[in-house]
């Protein structure tokens, strides 16, 4: 055998920039593109500078819950949802956003379950420190310039094993949500380990533009994986594709369906909730896990389909729980215990059933 066929082969990768792009736009072309690899080219890079003033919130979180609506109204900001977990973001003016799309988690080097982020952000250090800016990941959801965050960073896995990892990096603007627009509690422990975000410009080390902060992107992923990429804007149909999906990122708060949701539960990296609606025995009709995790997009259906019908106790719960996120590693990251999510959906049973004998 040759030495040469046990050489991987340089990974072919799509890529496309626009200018500033609205955030609901950005999201959607990014996970409209992410959605089209494939065995000829595993690898996707998409990007845009985010214009005007928007919030972003997590895949998972409860508008309701996550947001303090009542600043909403008085400044009209408007609200979209990506696809990828997390936290509550400023995607606005100042913010640069990126999609990483990949055919499957090990498309850039191979990738044990639960590591993601720590695989797959590699190509944007190496870029960003070209950029002359000392950037590290040191776990959790954002990389930092130095020891301060200055990159938020997500990730979604579909039932295909695709994924999808954005990055919004804060060129002029923080990322983070302004203190007064979060709906949560003070947390048991402090939002980034304690470290105040900053950005790539307040760093000191670098005044760049958002096309080379873009371009930079590019350079690490080809040179620290060998990605040769291949410019292509989106075609009609894709183009179709992400106009639709922004419409549904759109976020309308006073939208909930019905559910009754749990007060908000402490956990690794946020705040997760469970909202839930009962039929008239009691038992599970739905059943919906909020917060600021990343799981893969198969949990939340499974979870739902295991507990309808069943009763609404500790038991039934657990179990479900055991059976869609035990079974697999890798599938949640950012919850502690299953426990938490346990408490969470039984705290909002009982808030359902006192609302039923009302």
């Amino acid at each position: 055998m040759s030495p040469w066929s046990m050489v991987a082969p340089m990974p072919t990768g799509r890529i496309h920039f626009d200018g500033p792009t609205f955030a609901d736009e950005a999201l959607a072309r990014g996970a409209t593109l992410a959605a089209g690899v494939s065995l000829e080219r595993p690898v996707l890079l998409y990007g845009a500078p985010l214009r005007l003033a928007s919030v972003v919130l997590g895949a998972y979180q409860h508008v309701r819950q996550a947001l303090r609506l009542d600043a909403f109204e008085a400044l009209a900001l408007p609200i979209v949802r990506r696809t990828t977990g997390g936290a509550a973001l400023w995607g606005g003016q100042g913010v640069i956003y990126a999609a990483l799309g990949l055919l499957d988690a090990s498309a850039l080097m191979k990738c044990p379950a639960g590591r993601i982020l720590n695989r797959n952000v590699r190509g944007a250090l190496t870029g960003l420190r070209s950029l002359g800016v000392p950037t590290n990941y040191f776990g959790r959801d954002f990389l930092s310039f130095g020891a301060e965050p200055g990159v938020y960073v997500g990730w979604d896995q579909s039932d295909d094993g695709k994924v999808l990892v954005e990055f919004f990096v804060a060129l002029d603007a923080s990322f983070a949500l302004p203190d007064a627009l979060s709906g949560y509690p003070q947390p048991a422990e402090p939002a980034f380990r304690g470290k105040a975000p900053t950005t790539l410009h307040a760093s000191g080390k670098t005044r760049c533009s958002a096309d080379q902060v873009l371009a930079a992107l590019a350079g690490g992923y080809a040179k620290a994986f060998d990605v040769q990429f291949n410019a292509q804007p989106p075609n009609d149909d894709e183009r179709a594709q992400a106009d639709a999906l922004a419409s549904r990122l759109r976020v309308n708060p006073d939208a909930d369906d019905g559910y009754c949701w749990s007060k908000a539960h402490d956990e690794a990296i946020g705040f997760v909730t469970a909202g839930v609606r009962l039929d008239a025995a009691g038992r599970f009709e739905d059943v919906r896990l909020g917060g600021d995790f990343f799981q893969h997009r198969s949990c939340a259906p499974r979870l739902a389909d295991r507990l309808r019908g069943a009763l609404a106790n500790a038991d039934e719960v657990g179990a479900a729980l055991d059976s869609v996120y035990a079974s697999t590693p890798g599938l949640v990251e950012g919850v502690r215990s299953l426990r938490s999510l346990e408490a969470a959906i039984l705290d909002a049973a009982g808030k359902a059933r006192a609302a039923g004998t009302r």
